[in-house]
């Protein structure tokens, strides 16, 4: 209730109790709860943990559409909106962050993988800021854990302007993946589905007003909004880099063996990680390039804390 006096205060006292519920649902503000079994579970679940990153200016904007009877060429514009690109968190998001740091400070972390989206590492910062380890962690940019193509705000704005923001934030900051990749301005044309990618690589031409140099963006904002509400990397294309995500992260553990106690967090986005955690009833093979819905997957809520025990089994053991 607070909360949405803190958006509505003109508007909170004209509305009952359950049209004030109703909306804070939908508008996507639920909060979650960090609590002591929510702690008890990821401690004794999974190694590997995943967050969804905070509450983004793009969420907030679309959970404001959402509270009216908005059309489809409402959600049409927003998701075109050019102020909207590589969304940073919006002040409920910063919030969600700061009522998660108590439950983060009692896990033993390590090392933190992030999508290289604003969203994202302002998530790693906020929500471990006040670890007690937060010097010790180490911060990984895993360009693999990118959001699909949907709106602008899965769009980035120039890597290395975001990498210089955030370097001097974490102590220990490891960039290595991205440095990989020969046009670190376009790296993420590498994720979307060959045909697109193929399209805005070999039609880009240079544009100097815009942050990666080309216009790029622009014919991935015309992309979207011509293959609307479809996204322009299609499922068959988001599981394989999550393949290739969960195959680099157990490389990882088996290289640099981590204790068993010390968690590893992934900061990522909701459809990447609901393909993540998706399943169907047969085998991709079988289906062919028309890939069904999963018949279970898991939706993260922003800032929500998820244990990957399906992918990477718990070896810790209640204690006695």
């Amino acid at each position: 209730m607070n909360l949405l006096k803190h958006l509505f205060p003109k508007k909170v006292h004209k509305i009952g109790l359950f049209w004030l519920t109703i909306a804070f649902f939908r508008l996507n503000l639920a909060q979650v709860v960090h609590d002591s079994a929510e702690l008890e579970a990821l401690k004794q679940g999974s190694q590997v943990i995943l967050l969804r990153h905070a509450n983004s200016e793009y969420n907030f904007e679309y959970g404001k559409m959402s509270l009216r009877n908005y059309s489809i060429e409402d959600e049409r514009i927003l998701r075109v909106r050019k102020d909207l690109r590589d969304a940073p968190l919006s002040d409920l998001g910063l919030q969600q962050c700061k009522e998660a740091q108590p439950m983060a400070n009692r896990l033993d972390v390590g090392y933190v993988f992030v999508s290289p989206m604003k969203r994202a590492l302002e998530t790693a910062y906020n929500v471990f800021l006040s670890h007690p380890n937060f010097d010790n962690i180490k911060f990984i940019v895993l360009p693999m854990l990118k959001e699909a193509i949907d709106t602008t705000c899965d769009i980035p704005m120039n890597i290395k302007d975001t990498i210089s923001d955030y370097r001097n934030k974490f102590k220990k900051f490891d960039t290595s993946e991205v440095e990989k990749y020969s046009d670190q301005e376009h790296y993420f044309l590498r994720d979307i589905d060959l045909e697109f990618s193929k399209k805005i690589s070999t039609s880009k031409i240079y544009d100097p007003s815009d942050p990666i140099g080309s216009n790029a963006y622009d014919l991935l904002l015309d992309e979207i909004d011509r293959n609307y509400p479809n996204k322009i990397e299609k499922d068959l294309n988001i599981l394989k880099r999550v393949a290739l995500a969960k195959n680099h992260i157990k490389e990882f553990i088996t290289t640099t063996s981590p204790g068993d106690d010390s968690k590893i967090i992934l900061v990522g986005h909701s459809y990447y990680f609901k393909m993540w955690t998706a399943q169907w009833e047969n085998p991709l093979s079988s289906y062919g390039n028309d890939l069904p819905p999963p018949s279970k997957s898991t939706f993260l809520q922003n800032c929500q804390f998820f244990s990957d025990n399906a992918s990477f089994p718990s070896t810790t053991r209640p204690t006695p």
